[in-house]
């Protein structure tokens, strides 16, 4: 029986998912998700001419890279459901899923976004918040 794939994006570039025990991956995966956990472009373990590549490309490239495995694990592991996967992620792990679920619509059964860096508020919406507490 396929299992639902989850692909969790971390909340920051100059961050890494690493292998070991995680609470949250426990969490995940005792829900019965198979999980995803990418290492994009930006995260640790990628050389300076790498991460420098993603300026003025963020939101294509290291989406590109997210495709890339998503593609890769569902072609090599059985247990992945292909129609059934969800994306979800906080700050810049929710800026991504934005552009994921924009950029390929169709694939994804569900989101979660928290914390996402495009919930931001402009000056003067701040100036009429401040002064309406």
């Amino acid at each position: 029986l396929p299992f639902t794939a989850l692909l969790h994006i971390f909340i920051r570039p100059h961050s890494v998912f690493v292998q070991g025990y995680y609470s949250m991956y426990a969490a995940f995966a005792l829900s019965g998700f198979a999980c995803v956990f990418p290492n994009y472009r930006g995260s640790i373990g990628w050389d300076d001419d790498t991460l420098n590549s993603l300026l003025g490309k963020v939101g294509t490239q290291d989406v590109e890279d997210v495709i890339e495995l998503v593609d890769y694990a569902i072609q090599h592991e059985s247990a992945l459901d292909g129609e059934q996967l969800i994306v979800s992620g906080g700050s810049h792990g929710g800026f991504l899923t934005a552009h994921l679920t924009a950029q390929y619509p169709g694939i994804y059964r569900a989101q979660d976004r928290h914390k996402q860096q495009s919930q931001q508020i402009n000056p003067q919406q701040a100036s009429t918040l401040t002064h309406s507490l």
